[in-house]
């Protein structure tokens, strides 16, 4: 399980997290959701080990990882796919991926490494047909799903999703959360950070609403999707 424990943080002498606290279950997708600036991302950089809280634990299966270096974090099995991708577009999409690798926790062989970029492949065939195609070049969709299967590459059991959606064409965020979908399936844990906050708690167990860096919702997600206040704030009024 990974749970986070009275967290702050801050930037300087501005403090973005005040005191939050939430947890996530094995084979959980959980959602966070709240205005920019909220905090959100900071949150998950703070467990990632890319930012060092002032305060608070984090922790992951049991073990204290509170302030832990982000490699060694991955090693752990927890994985941040961050906003806006941040792939190494000047390199193929098979350099992308072998980079991914990188994070695993034992020196693999070149075998298993092979393997495990074939098993990638068949989950996301794009990125197949694009395998010498520099990352810089895919489409805003491509690169997405180019960014998650990088971090996959690690075996990760969690992994964080830093707004997965964001810029992305309407047909494409459906097939985006359609994978999230598919990965949880398979055993791997999705902790969701997305602005498309209606789409995001539809295919969530559990949410939580972050507050001027303050936790201050949190429960099952269908009962979030129901609630008039969080439709009212965050949902655009849509009705469930």
């Amino acid at each position: 399980m990974l749970a986070v424990e009275g967290l702050t943080a801050a930037y300087g002498s501005i403090t973005v997290l005040r005191d939050a606290s939430l947890f996530i279950e094995p084979g959980q997708i959980v959602t966070l959701i709240g205005a920019n600036g909220a905090g959100k991302t900071t949150l998950m950089r703070s467990i990632a080990g890319l930012h060092k809280p002032t305060a608070g634990r984090v922790r992951f299966n049991g073990e204290d990882i509170t302030g832990l270096r982000a490699h060694k974090v991955i090693r752990k099995g927890l994985c941040l796919i961050p906003e806006g991708r941040q792939l190494f577009s000047n390199l193929s999409v098979m350099d992308n991926l072998l980079l991914g690798s990188l994070g695993n926790t034992k020196k693999q062989k070149k075998t298993a490494v092979e393997a495990r970029v074939e098993e990638l492949m068949t989950v996301f065939p794009r990125l197949k047909e694009r395998a010498h195609q520099l990352a810089g070049t895919l489409s805003g969709g491509e690169q997405q799903m180019l960014a998650i299967a990088r971090g996959l590459m690690a075996n990760p059991r969690y992994v964080m999703l830093d707004e997965p959606s964001l810029g992305l064409a309407p047909i494409i965020v459906e097939e985006v959360f359609s994978l999230i979908q598919k990965l949880n399936k398979t055993g791997v844990s999705i902790f969701l950070v997305e602005q498309n906050a209606f789409a995001a708690l539809r295919i969530s167990h559990r949410g939580y609403v972050l507050e001027n860096g303050r936790v201050v919702r949190e429960g099952i997600a269908a009962d979030l999707l129901n609630d008039e206040e969080i439709r009212y704030h965050y949902l655009g009024g849509k009705a469930v």
